[in-house]
């Protein structure tokens, strides 16, 4: 936890006495992997870069003397945080101006994970890349990031009170892409977001989806400005969808074989 000095640990006060974690581009910020509860707090994330890191981990049967390898097929993933197999709590942190090929903000895989209050902003490629877990988002800003805001592949649980905006795609999906897994996307805020391609606000893949009470508005894509769905099931209920635009098809929604 952040905001503290080094003659008081006993009350933290992160607006005085912010705490910043800083790589400056030697590598990522934070690296987190086992089987353990690890909570951020307060902290600022910053100058992370997985350049050359690689993406998955997995146990090094081989060496013993080694808890993890880097497998280098993967995109160098998780710039600011790199989280595998753990559970993890992020709350009022900032997230900003880390790289990665994959996740520039942040990598979780295989992990429960709670983000509540946080500011994800300015980073490359992409904010926050979340994979095979249980994960709770909510009242989370994430915006300016180049590559898509949030990605959410193969996972379980809920995006509440979320603020996606302005962050802008070179391929599909430039605010919040879900693949695979059961989401509830519930009261987020989606706008100005942009993806060369599918689904400019939302992208939905081949997932079983439940989206109420968002709005939708200002995005851009070629197909599916505002929600771009593709397979899976998605029910919509009290939602806003205004102002969208496709470059081809489906201003406000583009659904294939749901």
């Amino acid at each position: 936890q952040g905001g503290f000095t080094t003659t008081n640990w006993s009350m933290s006060n992160p607006a005085i006495y912010p705490t910043t974690l800083d790589a400056q581009k030697l590598g990522r910020a934070i690296f987190v992997f086992g089987s353990t509860e690890i909570t951020l707090a307060d902290l600022n994330i910053m100058g992370g870069d997985a350049t050359g890191l690689g993406g998955f981990y997995e146990i090094d049967k081989s060496d013993y003397t080694k808890s993890v390898k880097a497998n280098l097929w993967t995109p160098d993933s998780g710039g600011g945080v790199y989280a595998i197999t753990t559970t993890l709590n992020i709350s009022n942190c900032a997230i900003f101006s880390n790289t990665a090929s994959n996740g520039g903000a942040g990598y979780i895989h295989n992990s429960a994970s709670t983000l509540i209050s946080n500011t994800v902003a300015f980073n490359t490629d992409g904010g926050l890349y979340l994979s095979s877990g249980a994960i709770i988002l909510t009242n989370n800003n994430v915006t300016a990031n180049t590559g898509t805001g949030l990605a959410v592949l193969d996972c379980t649980g809920a995006l509440s009170d979320n603020t996606v905006t302005a962050n802008h795609s070179s391929d599909i999906a430039g605010g919040i892409y879900v693949g695979l897994g059961n989401i509830t996307l519930n009261g987020n805020t989606v706008t100005s977001n942009t993806a060369a391609s599918r689904g400019g606000g939302i992208n939905v893949t081949s997932a079983s989806v439940t989206l109420s009470d968002n709005v939708v508005s200002f995005n851009a894509a070629g197909d599916g400005g505002g929600i771009f769905f593709w397979h899976g099931n998605a029910i919509l209920n009290s939602n806003t969808i205004e102002s969208n635009i496709a470059q081809d098809a489906g201003g406000g929604l583009y659904l294939h074989d749901n």
